[in-house]
């Protein structure tokens, strides 16, 4: 009682959290520059690409065609700028485009979405109206992967009995 007990806002508890845990912000910075692709390429590659993962600070690419691919690599300085501009932070040194597979990896995102589609439409769009009202980006996709990975744990609980 007698300390001075001073209230934290969630993100200054995120902050220092992530702060003491470099690793983890790299991780979520780099989940985050996957989801990012499709807001800095155009409709065109947005459509015949899928962003597969970062690993060691290079983003890997799939395109559907050889000369799509040829094409982005032409453009990877460009490219790897804008998206380290989204995200305030120079994640990705290097940007590798590769072609095919786009077809399955869309396949098995789909299955994936619809394994997740446990969680009611209502419910989806009650998450991304609260974390609308989030100015930080970071933080926004933080609480956004919280609330959605507390439904589903609400949802097996209530579907378990118990």
């Amino acid at each position: 009682m007698g300390r001075g007990k001073r209230l934290f806002t969630l993100k200054e508890t995120l902050e220092a959290f992530l702060s003491k845990h470099k690793d983890l912000e790299y991780r979520i910075k780099s989940q985050e520059a996957v989801n990012v692709w499709g807001t800095i390429v155009d409709a065109y590659v947005k459509g015949h690409t899928v962003c597969a993962l970062v690993k060691d600070g290079i983003l890997f690419v799939n395109a559907d065609s050889a000369p799509l691919a040829n094409e982005l690599a032409l453009r990877e300085n460009e490219l790897r700028d804008k998206l380290n501009k989204k995200l305030e932070t120079p994640v990705i040194q290097r940007i590798v485009f590769r072609s095919g597979f786009v077809k399955k990896i869309k396949k098995r995102i789909k299955k994936i979405e619809i394994k997740n589609k446990n969680i009611s439409l209502k419910t989806l769009n009650q998450i991304d109206e609260t974390v609308r009202l989030i100015q930080d980006d970071e933080l926004k996709f933080i609480v956004r992967k919280f609330l959605i990975s507390s439904a589903m744990r609400n949802l097996k609980g209530e579907g378990g009995g118990g």
